[in-house]
């Protein structure tokens, strides 16, 4: 259960220096409306004015015209379409000059293909980390500034993020691997009909478990390694 509070703050990131949802944008919105992303970026661009392009499947062609007729100025990505465009050879025949910004999330990005995709569209590729639990991204480096390979950013300022051992749920220092814990006005009332399941998420100090694993590093910025569930 997503409340409109939650909503709400979802706008904060959906301007400027985080997402640059404007009137000049043209945006690309391939993920389902009924996902929390895509339907964020569908009413953030209706906010912001901003044109979208609504395409109803990922068509690797299709995908590619699309981003040259209209001159899509930013990429909203997962994994698999990076692997497309940084490595299928029928993307050197289109012109894709306009891409100032790309996003890739859903699960990690390889180094090897975020360096690839670097080159080839002279634009810094920017790992971002959420989930409907928390009604949308909980981090993102800002436009502009510098980041290391892998990372899926800095905790947006209304978001605090520890990492506790899977064992005993006690705080790591900093550096440690374990699960990635958010506390936020985003966090989700829980699921519907769910009692038992939703106050499982919960830790007594308000923090949310994400079933992910991962680790901040000594510049707060977040490496997601694995999911809980699959250890």
């Amino acid at each position: 259960v997503l409340t409109q509070k939650n909503i709400k703050y979802c706008f904060n990131y959906l301007k400027y220096p985080y997402i640059n949802l404007c009137p000049n944008n043209v945006q690309i919105v391939m993920m389902p409306t009924f996902h929390v992303f895509g339907f964020l970026l569908g009413i953030g661009n209706i906010h912001n004015l901003s044109l979208i392009v609504i395409l109803q499947k990922f068509q690797p062609n299709h995908f590619c015209e699309i981003i040259e007729e209209y001159n899509v100025t930013a990429l909203h990505i997962v994994p698999t379409i990076a692997v497309f465009l940084a490595k299928h050879p029928t993307v050197k025949n289109y012109d894709f000059s306009s891409v100032k910004d790309i996003m890739c999330g859903a699960a990690p990005l390889g180094t090897e293909v975020q360096s690839i995709l670097e080159q080839r569209f002279n634009c810094k590729i920017r790992q971002i980390y959420g989930m409907t639990e928390t009604c949308g991204l909980i981090t993102l480096m800002p436009m502009g500034e510098e980041y290391k390979i892998g990372s899926a950013g800095k905790p947006l300022p209304w978001v605090e993020i520890k990492i506790i051992d899977i064992v005993t749920n006690k705080e790591m220092a900093q550096g440690g691997i374990g699960e990635i814990c958010v506390k936020t006005e985003q966090n989700m009332k829980g699921y519907l009909g769910m009692v038992e399941e939703t106050q499982n998420m919960y830790l007594e100090d308000g923090y949310m478990r994400t079933g992910d694993i991962g680790y901040l590093d000594e510049d707060g910025e977040l490496f997601i390694v694995d999911r809980l569930k699959e250890l």
